[in-house]
């Protein structure tokens, strides 16, 4: 499950940003139903994509800094409009739920304990990350 969908068209004119990728369902891949959550074995395959993709950028800001800057140019206004959404810690409380109430149905006590512990250094890193990002990038 290493698969990355082809990027056919990236379309970056400001208020009409558009990306056109390959339909995976020709590979066999479906769509989830939405209303439903994720078992575990998918939600750790989430992170783990992501991770992969944040670290992929990293990579690329230390080996091709040049072309990084220049892909990266408008990330500071998108990440200013979304830490101006995310000023409100409330904001971050449904999703908390969700991955609580999961844990709870599936026995996982000792994942619901460090959640829990881990809530607030996570919350705490989010904002040391807001007010560092043009240091960051």
């Amino acid at each position: 499950m290493d698969y990355v969908s082809k990027v056919f068209l990236v379309f970056e004119e400001e208020g009409r940003e558009c990306v056109i990728l390959e339909d995976l369902r020709d590979l066999g891949y479906h769509v989830l139903d939405r209303s439903k959550t994720l078992d575990l074995e998918h939600v750790l395959l989430v992170l783990k994509t992501l991770g992969k993709h944040h670290a992929l950028s990293i990579a690329m800001k230390k080996k091709v800094s040049n072309v990084f800057e220049e892909k990266a140019k408008h990330l500071n206004s998108v990440w200013n409009h979304f830490t101006a959404a995310m000023d409100n810690i409330q904001i971050f409380q449904p999703p908390i739920k969700i991955v609580s109430e999961t844990l709870k149905k599936r026995g996982k006590k000792n994942w619901l304990i460090k959640l829990r512990r881990r809530l607030k250094t996570i919350y705490h890193l989010f904002y040391k990350l807001k007010l560092h990002w043009k240091i960051v990038w």
